[in-house]
């Protein structure tokens, strides 16, 4: 398999997801996997609303591959995303995701301003709330929307492990490969 592919699978599980999970405390620091424990999920207890900022920054990630995007057209390759990979076929929760929604009230108004849409509200405590509205808005329940994420992940990485969509995975390759981690032991710092 080519090892570009391989490099991002390892930082795309090993990292991105992983960290995710951590912050919901379906992993440990260790690898130990967690039930979620959604009786005690409390803002106080768990830094929910980070898990969501890093969900809606992993499928930015995910888009730029997709479409091997360059920087200046985000919000047509994370919505395209969306559309082509949050289908009921794709999801855990086997529901379509509202593209606007994600888009704008999601990722945008949260990476950019720490709020949500006035039509959507973050839920932890029962999975069948997911994208179900309650008091006119939209419920994003946090574990499930991760949940999903990691099964669209599995769509698209036995896509480029078949070898489609090649080219625009190594068209974003080129122009912003995965981040490289160097321990600041290794780090030369001038005397």
């Amino acid at each position: 398999m080519d090892q570009n592919i391989l490099k991002f699978v390892e930082q795309f599980e090993g990292w991105v997801l992983k960290d995710i999970r951590i912050l919901l405390r379906l992993e440990d620091e260790s690898g130990n996997i967690l039930s979620p424990d959604r009786n005690t999920y409390t803002d106080r207890h768990r830094p929910f609303v980070a898990a969501v900022i890093l969900t809606c920054c992993a499928i930015d990630m995910l888009s730029a591959f997709r479409y091997g995007r360059y920087n200046s057209d985000v919000g047509d390759t994370f919505k395209c995303f969306i559309r082509n990979y949050f289908t009921k076929e794709n999801t855990k929760s086997k529901k379509t995701y509202n593209v606007e929604h994600v888009y704008n009230g999601l990722r945008n108004d949260l990476l950019h301003g720490y709020s949500l849409g006035k039509d959507l509200a973050l839920g932890h405590e029962n999975a069948k709330q997911h994208l179900e509205k309650s008091a006119k808005r939209t419920i994003i329940d946090v574990f499930e929307f991760y949940y999903d994420l990691e099964s669209v992940y599995k769509v698209y990485k036995s896509e480029i492990e078949s070898g489609k969509y090649k080219e625009e995975f190594d068209r974003r390759w080129q122009y912003a490969p995965v981040i490289k981690y160097v321990a600041t032991e290794n780090i030369k710092r001038p005397e």
